[in-house]
């Protein structure tokens, strides 16, 4: 958790991976957090567009720090970074 105690300001994009380990089903399954730069004032909306453009169901927002927290198999985690990293280039 302390990676999560965070400055809200940053200007960059961070990406944390967590690998989980014997998840039931798929192995290859893991959690991501992605920080979104100080300017993302649209936190809500690149969750539903992530969402609604790839196969990550799982996704949480928190808005004080612009996070948005997901659990998923490697293609849709990569589809879904994709998508933020052509929003905030």
């Amino acid at each position: 958790m302390a990676k999560l105690d965070l400055q809200a300001d940053r200007q960059t994009t961070e990406r944390h991976e967590y690998l989980a380990a014997n998840w039931p089903g798929n192995p290859e399954v893991a959690v991501r957090v992605v920080l979104l730069p100080a300017k993302a004032n649209d936190l809500d909306e690149v969750a539903k567009a992530i969402r609604t453009r790839t196969e990550v169901r799982n996704l949480y927002t928190y808005t004080p720090l612009r996070a948005l927290a997901f659990r998923s198999i490697p293609s849709a985690a990569k589809a879904a970074e994709q998508l933020i990293s052509e929003r905030y280039q």
